[in-house]
């Protein structure tokens, strides 16, 4: 995540559902997006893409979001 961070990414993309147990992420200022299918093929998860691309704007640093079929 710091990698991403000192490149200047403003988001994190990924499927690591476990990630937000895993680090604080009240300490990096980007915010995290999990993609949460039940699989993680390329067929599951390119259904949540569009509801990923609408939310963007809406993305605050620090905190996760969970994009989910059911969002």
């Amino acid at each position: 995540m710091d990698k991403a961070i000192e490149n200047g990414f403003d988001i994190l993309l990924t499927i690591d559902k476990n990630l937000e147990h895993q680090q604080n992420l009240n300490n990096y200022d980007i915010a995290v997006v999990v993609l949460d299918s039940k699989r993680s093929t390329p067929a599951d998860l390119l259904p949540l893409i569009p509801t990923f691309l609408e939310k963007i704007p809406s993305l605050e640093k620090g905190k996760v979001h969970v994009i989910s079929s059911n969002s």
